[in-house]
């Protein structure tokens, strides 16, 4: 909305008059509003449903992102600010696709696709579950099967997870991951699943608070996957795109903050004070987003 109305304004001073160097500043808004409707790593989502609206919120993107092109067009005065405005517009529209990028992976319809299938030796569980749904049972999906498991799965079963010493419940619940998204789902376990989280919960080294942390640590993957940025920004791309972002940011905030002393000093002053003051808000604050969101980073 924002956006919109930015763009109705400058076409109004447009057709007008011409566009002078004392709207470069308005012009320049318009892709720092892309950067923060990409919204923080933090949270993407507020709750399961919020997934589902990925299609409305890619619309969002391309309808952001062809209005922000206007406003490059209609603003382009082949000055530093135009310059600067293609640099923003790159960070804006990256920050705002991972956002929509990861809302369409944590739709329940993708999420469930994400996860493996079980493997073929369950199959047959698997269709006596549906066959004893199609005969009026009530059968609950995420329930584990109690089947006798073969002496030869018992070797399956990693020795590093037979015992966990203090600091692995991090390790456990990793490994656990998979069958916890199953769970998620509202798939079938399969009983190598079942066995394995047995074996581990009811071994002797195991204690109540080991077993509660290892949880913990499980229901905290699943809420990163489900409604944060996690999935991207643990990859080499979201690293990556974290280190590009606070430089470009970084660079974009000095050059404006030089250019704009540079003009108070020799007293050429095309933009008013209000405008240079939101300007260096608005990019001081992505900084700091982009900051703490980095940091959260290398702390997590």
């Amino acid at each position: 909305m924002a956006t919109g109305i930015l763009s109705n304004n400058l076409g109004e001073i447009y057709r007008k008059d011409s566009f002078g160097p004392e709207y470069e500043l308005l012009a320049f808004w318009a892709p720092m509003m892309l950067l923060h409707l990409g919204g923080i790593d933090a949270i993407t989502a507020y709750s399961l449903e919020d997934n589902e609206l990925w299609k409305r919120h890619s619309f969002g993107l391309v309808s952001q992102a062809m209005t922000t092109m206007y406003i490059f067009i209609l603003a382009w005065t082949r000055s530093l600010f135009s310059l600067l405005f293609v640099v923003m517009f790159y960070v804006g529209l990256v920050k705002y696709g991972e956002r929509v990028w990861v809302l369409y992976w944590a739709s329940d319809n993708k999420f469930r696709d994400s996860i493996p299938d079980i493997p073929s030796s369950e199959s047959k569980v698997v269709e006596e579950c549906r066959l004893k749904q199609l005969e009026g049972y009530h059968v609950t999906p995420h329930q584990t099967l109690e089947v006798d498991v073969p002496s030869h799965l018992t070797n399956s079963i990693p020795s590093s997870l037979e015992c966990f010493p203090d600091g692995n419940e991090l390790l456990a619940a990793y490994e656990f991951l998979e069958m916890v998204k199953r769970l998620f789902a509202d798939l079938v376990m399969g009983f190598q699943d079942g066995y394995a989280s047995r074996s581990i919960f009811e071994n002797d080294a195991m204690c109540a608070s080991k077993a509660f942390r290892i949880i913990e640590i499980e229901l905290g993957l699943i809420y990163d996957l489900r409604y944060t940025k996690a999935k991207i920004v643990y990859s080499a791309w979201g690293i990556a795109g974290r280190f590009i972002g606070i430089f470009l940011t970084l660079i974009v905030l000095l050059m404006v903050s030089l250019h704009e002393t540079i003009r108070v000093t020799e007293k050429h002053r095309h933009h008013s004070e209000i405008d240079r003051t939101i300007t260096l808000v608005l990019l001081a604050a992505s900084l700091l987003v982009e900051l703490w969101a980095f940091l959260q980073l290398i702390l997590s």
